[in-house]
């Protein structure tokens, strides 16, 4: 077996114990937005920069970096400006706190969607080094990993300001993790970062603004 085969595989299972939320069941149609890839006539490229070996980590010196318009509740948001009102849209429909990443600008949002009825919102990033970053909202458990056993609890982490734990699946991903039990619950995940850099696009995160507040 080939290692991009085996690095594949890896990735599917690390996303599917690690950040996949099952929906509960409902009698009634459950209304789900779903925003997938780009909107049209946009590219996925992100902004020039200078291009490291594959097998080199992003710049420890590499920050977060804030966009779009500062009338804005999403301003900070990573993202194009459809991604931006996407995140303002979330803040008003789901009745917990939003939140989104804020990240160099190598990475871009890649897919996102919210569930209402089922208290759930999932968001998942990507940069041009292949690396993914996946942040869930809401209703976490029982049914995400990071709330069993299995993960390794490396001590304490932000989520803006938010006082949550630094978690670990060995060999696979580094997760910062916020009140998983309740509703709502954070946890943001990825197997490609280093555990410095996880926590640090964790503490990273910003909430969006609800309307009137």
């Amino acid at each position: 077996m080939s290692d991009n085969s085996i690095g594949r595989k890896r990735r599917g299972l690390v996303f599917a114990m690690a950040l996949a939320v099952a929906g509960c069941a409902s009698t009634a149609p459950t209304p789900v937005t779903v925003y997938l890839t780009l909107p049209p006539g946009e590219t996925a490229t992100p902004t020039a920069e200078p291009t490291p070996s594959p097998n080199e980590e992003p710049s420890p010196t590499e920050s977060p970096s804030p966009s779009g318009s500062p009338t804005s509740p999403a301003a900070g948001c990573t993202g194009s400006e459809a991604h931006k009102e996407y995140f303002v849209n979330a803040a008003k429909d789901l009745p917990w706190d939003v939140y989104c990443a804020v990240l160099p600008s190598s990475w871009w949002l890649q897919q996102s969607e919210y569930n209402r009825a089922d208290q759930v919102m999932r968001v998942q990033y990507l940069n041009s080094h292949d690396d993914r970053l996946m942040l869930t909202e809401g209703r976490l458990c029982p049914d995400l990993a990071t709330c069993g056993d299995e993960y390794t609890v490396l001590g304490a982490a932000s989520f803006d300001g938010l006082d949550g734990t630094l978690r670990s699946l060995p060999g696979l991903a580094y997760c910062v993790v916020f009140d998983p039990h309740h509703v709502p619950g954070y946890v943001i995940c990825s197997e490609n970062l280093t555990r410095t850099q996880v926590a640090q696009y964790a503490a990273a995160v910003i909430k969006v603004a609800k309307p009137g507040s």
